[in-house]
């Protein structure tokens, strides 16, 4: 992916600031930002009454109330603060698969959430993984970082196994601040994903799952004798693909996206499967707000 796509033209990035970050919950956050906090602060934004005692700022007594009841009471403010955006994309190699590659998709969708949240005020960071986290960019802030940013995602190659597992351990325990994390990959990991999102959800993060797969992958539509290879462990195998193995092989493939989706929603999780011969832009700019990812 180069610094500045087609796709990262002058109006598609106009086009970008007007979205932002979906959250279920308000986070606490490090600065002013554009995300309500459950601290009860001075913005705009009416939360709550409580009880005056000695020692208030009594430029916040609601003297309307005072006259209904008698009584002090202080008017509290949301106080909004940053958002922390965490963005796992997968660069294992079974993502350079298709053309453009799942790995390309992924880079571009990392891109633009990542640009969404900055240009918000919001707190980025991206990790990239693989057999371990790889790479990381951030936590940083602001629009002074988009393009560094950018340059990151560009730098970034597939390489080596998967282990989402190992991954998400190394970022649980290094990630102090909670928020919205999304995980960008194809999700066909051999020892599954369940048990590693698990301590993340407990931890009280919202999750997102960007499922990314070739075309060729969900709907193969070839036939006949075929040599295989496993683009992670080299490993080859002769199939052949009849009619009846073509279907049984979409069939299994609907099913494991089938119960991921089910995974993301009964743990409260937004999902979706982009296929990389779909419009990136309406991809973006319709689909993503349509699954909960961005308002």
């Amino acid at each position: 992916m180069a610094r500045k796509t087609d796709i990262f033209d002058r109006q598609f990035l106009s086009n970008l600031q007007r979205l932002s970050i979906a959250v279920k919950r308000p986070f606490k956050g490090a600065l002013k930002g554009e995300k309500r906090s459950p601290k009860r602060g001075t913005s705009i934004e009416f939360a709550d009454y409580r009880e005056y005692v000695p020692g208030d700022d009594f430029r916040y007594i609601d003297w309307v109330l005072y006259g209904r009841l008698d009584r002090l009471y202080l008017r509290l403010f949301e106080e909004e603060e940053d958002l922390f955006l965490y963005i796992l994309l997968d660069e294992s190699l079974s993502m350079s698969f298709g053309q453009p590659s799942k790995f390309e998709t992924g880079q571009r969708l990392a891109a633009a959430l990542a640009y969404i949240a900055l240009t918000s005020l919001n707190r980025v960071q991206v990790c990239t993984f693989s057999h371990r986290l790889t790479h990381r960019f951030g936590p940083k802030r602001g629009k002074s970082s988009i393009y560094p940013l950018f340059d990151f995602l560009a730098a970034r190659e597939p390489m080596g196994p998967s282990d989402l597992g190992r991954s998400l351990r190394e970022f649980n325990v290094t990630t102090r601040r909670k928020g919205v994390l999304v995980v960008i990959s194809d999700f066909l990991f051999q020892e599954g994903y369940k048990d590693a999102l698990a301590p993340i959800v407990g931890r009280g993060f919202d999750i997102g799952c960007l499922q990314v797969m070739d075309t060729a992958e969900v709907d193969p539509g070839m036939e006949g004798d075929l040599l295989l290879l496993d683009s992670e462990t080299g490993e080859q195998r002769e199939v052949t693909m009849s009619p009846a193995a073509v279907r049984r092989y979409r069939e299994r493939v609907s099913a494991h996206n089938a119960d991921l989706r089910d995974w993301c929603f009964r743990h409260r999780a937004n999902y979706t499967l982009v296929t990389t011969d779909m419009d990136f832009r309406d991809v973006v700019m319709r689909y993503l707000r349509l699954q909960g990812f961005l308002t």
